[in-house]
């Protein structure tokens, strides 16, 4: 008489996959785990100066935050629009907002539903990252709990 063994060997998507070593040839099978996976979206969309034109290099970007949000439909996002200093500051709110905007349309565009994105509000140049301008003609992409 023996006994009978299992192993987990890795959790992978929620499922364990278990060796029976009783057996003279293992056998898999699989044992479903109640592992919740937890998705969040931060990203920063980046835009050139004194525009709001989705740039041609963050398309691919978009096009995964839509996907992430399509096959995942309980996600709802926050997008914040910010702007350089350059220009006065009522202008950059419209510019910020403007961007803010051009990402929501860009990703409704790709069947993301509109009550997924809570907000598209610009900020303007309330938060300035560094000496660097580039980095602050942005929209933030946040999910929210």
């Amino acid at each position: 008489m023996y006994m009978k063994m299992n192993k987990i060997l890795s959790v992978v998507f929620g499922l364990a996959l278990m060796l029976n070593f009783a057996c003279s040839t293992p056998q898999v099978q699989t044992v479903d785990c109640s592992v919740q996976e937890i998705i969040q979206i931060n990203e920063v969309i980046m835009f050139d100066w004194n525009d709001y034109t989705i740039r041609a290099d963050q398309l691919d970007l978009l096009n995964i935050i839509a996907e992430t949000m399509i096959t995942n439909p309980d996600l709802v996002l926050v997008l914040e629009g910010y702007a350089s200093e350059e220009g006065d500051m009522d202008y950059n709110m419209e510019l910020s907002q403007n961007r803010a905007n051009a990402v929501k349309s860009m990703l409704m565009l790709s069947q993301v539903p509109e009550e997924n994105i809570k907000s598209a509000i610009g900020q303007g140049e309330s938060t300035i990252f560094g000496d660097i301008l580039d980095t602050n003609r942005r929209v933030m992409v946040l999910s929210i709990d």
